[in-house]
């Protein structure tokens, strides 16, 4: 059996599972976009903690020089109300 049929053979397979699978696959479905969701929100977290650890670690080693400059090279936006 080529590769093609292979995979072709697993998709019908895995579509039948949905459709005959009594919820199970709207189950699996279901999951998978909530551990997608989690992912996401453990990601966005820690893109958040290391942030404030860097700032931290910055004033604790007296770089006040680096958030400075930081400041000044921050693209200025107009914001209207």
């Amino acid at each position: 059996m080529s590769g093609a049929n292979r995979a072709t053979n697993a998709m019908l397979a895995a579509a039948g599972f949905l459709r005959h699978g009594r919820g199970a696959g709207l189950q699996l479905v279901a999951v998978a976009l909530g551990l997608a969701v989690l992912t996401g929100a453990l990601l966005v977290h820690t893109l958040g903690v290391r942030f404030e650890r860097d700032l931290a670690r910055l004033v604790l080693e007296g770089r006040l020089e680096v958030l400075e400059s930081a400041r000044w090279n921050r693209p200025t936006t107009t914001r209207t109300s």
